[in-house]
């Protein structure tokens, strides 16, 4: 691109995006833009996920993404060890500014936890399509304003069929906090 070029007539096209995020990345992490397109094959490798959602991810998550694969590598053993039944790239995918900054002892701690509180549900399966759910304490607050809003409700039955539903229960500041990852480009 050149300075002349006017920005109103840019047909943005997703491999001009993807130019653009690659050298973002490279000046984040002090790399040159092949050594990015190195990096993003390895990290898509482990994170298969990870190229369809390129376009909508933010630059500094995938730079912080592919900025270690190896450490990566190791996090998404360490996840899939605390999580066997589930696929830890796609807890990855879903929340990945948490899963990358969480010391992996407070998600084990959390793990542990949702298995108590829930028992006879799947918590690896659970996790893997709702890794917010690692935020106990949120969870606990709104598995409590359930209890108090409906009675009769058996919540392990509904966090067994109807998971999401929880969510319709948190209150203000004990929102269950997401990645800033929008869903459609």
């Amino acid at each position: 691109m050149g300075w002349q070029m006017s920005e109103r007539n840019t047909v943005w096209t997703n491999d001009l995006k993807l130019q653009l995020l690659k050298r973002n990345i490279a000046q984040q992490i002090n790399l040159r833009v092949e050594d990015v397109d190195e990096r993003l094959i390895e990290v898509t490798s482990l994170l298969p996920g990870l190229l369809s959602r390129l376009q909508t991810i933010k630059a500094s998550t995938v730079a912080q993404l592919c900025d270690d694969p190896r450490a990566l590598a190791r996090r998404l053993l360490q996840v899939k060890s605390i999580f066997p039944g589930a696929d830890a790239a796609q807890i990855f995918l879903q929340h990945p500014v948490y899963m990358l900054r969480q010391d992996i002892s407070l998600i084990q701690a959390a793990a542990d936890r949702l298995r108590q509180l829930i028992p006879d549900v799947n918590v690896d399966k659970l996790v893997e399509e709702h890794p917010q759910l690692l935020d106990v304490e949120g969870f606990e607050l709104a598995l409590s304003h359930a209890r108090e809003t409906i009675p009769s409700l058996d919540v392990v039955h509904m966090m067994r069929y109807n998971p999401s539903m929880i969510f319709g229960f948190q209150r203000g500041a004990q929102l269950i906090p997401y990645d800033e990852v929008p869903t459609s480009s």
